[in-house]
């Protein structure tokens, strides 16, 4: 029992480190946040599934106070919420061989929970509801916003349309608020697991060997978010004037996230093709890259994604391959 309890104690110390160090980059190094916050709850994951909740737990504790004393209240909140909520949950189903699919749905839940406690928190220190909060956010940007326009040459009245379509877009964040944290709650949901498939399997700790994004597939219901979300936009012209806001962010909610999912999806069905095809590896991260940055691509990919809830594009093209050829992972 000792020996386990010391074993449980240094993986702790090391994860707390780890995490703590993470937390640290996370408060001050903003540019780094988008590895470092996916990869905090993976320290706390490894231990939860190595050791237990407990252990868990209590380092993930140990990580928010020592978080809180380096980079204040709020920064050592959102990580022990990360840390405690995800790492623990992440371990958990890790621990208890959870199917892909509903692990996946877990961290995100997880992630979103999170989110949601860290702003209100924020938000009722401050004293603001959620849209005074993006208001206040717009006055401040206002101004930045102008000078830049104005140092592109532009005409004041061009510079006053440009800043009016830009306070009409923060305006509507609020009621997008929610498809916009899901879908980042969605994308962190992937990138932790990810993470700690790598982590697990470095430090020889098991993991389940069925996790691979390349057969990773949705359930056929969610096609039916999309469906929903464009029949709201397509019938937002003809309900009375009372349900036009309530129908018109209820489909562009919809739709964000569905857009989301599938282009997720889509990303697997590209990787199953390059790994087919054996793509190197530089030709890969630019054709990811494209299919981030330009927009129409990013909608192509996301109903490819889409149309293979019934056409099972990979499907198809395994039955084609050649016998005696080796699938390569």
């Amino acid at each position: 029992m000792s020996s386990i309890s010391t074993a449980a104690l240094a993986d702790g110390g090391k994860a707390v480190a780890l995490s703590v160090v993470l937390g640290v980059i996370f408060a001050f190094v903003p540019f780094l946040s988008i590895v470092a916050v996916p990869a905090l709850p993976v320290p706390v994951a490894y231990i939860t599934s190595r050791h237990g909740v407990p252990v868990g737990l209590l380092a993930s504790l140990a990580t928010g106070l020592l978080v809180s004393v380096f980079a204040g209240f709020f920064a050592g909140l959102l990580v022990f919420l990360l840390a405690a909520a995800v790492g623990v949950g992440t371990g958990t189903g890790l621990r208890r061989e959870m199917p892909l699919m509903r692990l996946l749905i877990l961290v995100a839940a997880l992630f979103l929970v999170s989110l949601l406690v860290w702003l209100a928190v924020l938000l009722a220190s401050a004293g603001l509801s959620p849209v005074a909060a993006v208001d206040q956010v717009a006055d401040q940007a206002v101004g930045p916003a102008s000078e830049v326009y104005s140092g592109l040459g532009m005409d004041q009245q061009s510079i006053d349309a440009a800043v009016e379509n830009f306070r009409d877009f923060i305006t509507m964040l609020p009621y997008l608020l929610p498809a916009l944290l899901l879908v980042m709650s969605i994308v962190l949901s992937g990138a932790t697991v990810a993470l700690a498939k790598q982590v697990f399997l470095r430090l020889k700790q098991p993991f389940p060997a069925s996790f691979s994004f390349r057969e990773f597939r949705l359930h056929f219901a969610f096609a039916y978010l999309m469906i929903i979300g464009l029949a709201c936009e397509l019938v937002m012209p003809y309900v009375p004037p009372a349900y036009v806001d309530p129908v018109g962010f209820t489909g562009m909610n919809l739709v964000i996230v569905s857009e989301a999912l599938f282009f997720i999806q889509g990303l697997a069905i590209a990787y199953f093709f390059m790994c087919r095809y054996k793509v190197p590896q530089t030709a890969r991260v630019m054709i990811y890259a494209a299919l981030f940055i330009i927009q129409l691509i990013f909608s192509l990919v996301s109903w490819l994604g889409l149309f293979d809830t019934w056409i099972d594009y990979r499907r198809r093209f395994n039955r084609k391959k050649p016998k005696g050829q080796k699938r390569r992972l």
